[in-house]
């Protein structure tokens, strides 16, 4: 599973991150735990949004998408 957001900071302004959430199977298929790697896309948002245009990079990125994603506004909820 992953997932975009974009997270909130204490001191202002937010960042654009996406999290992929892989599970810890053990040998008789149980799932012990989950293993959780974020990438922090901000200054890709900042490169993609001056070079290619906001509108078409996002819905290039949803056209090709395998997975879901979530957009969170400013103070945590969805949209």
């Amino acid at each position: 599973m992953s997932f975009e957001a974009i997270l909130p900071l204490k001191q202002g302004g937010a960042r654009h991150v996406r999290t992929r959430l892989i599970p810890d199977v053990n040998e008789t298929g149980e799932v012990e735990g989950c293993l959780a790697i974020s990438a922090d896309l901000t200054d890709d948002d900042r490169f993609w949004g001056e070079a290619v245009g906001g509108e078409s990079h996002y819905r290039r990125l949803v056209e090709t998408m395998n997975d879901g994603f979530g957009i969170l506004d400013q103070s945590g909820c969805h949209s």
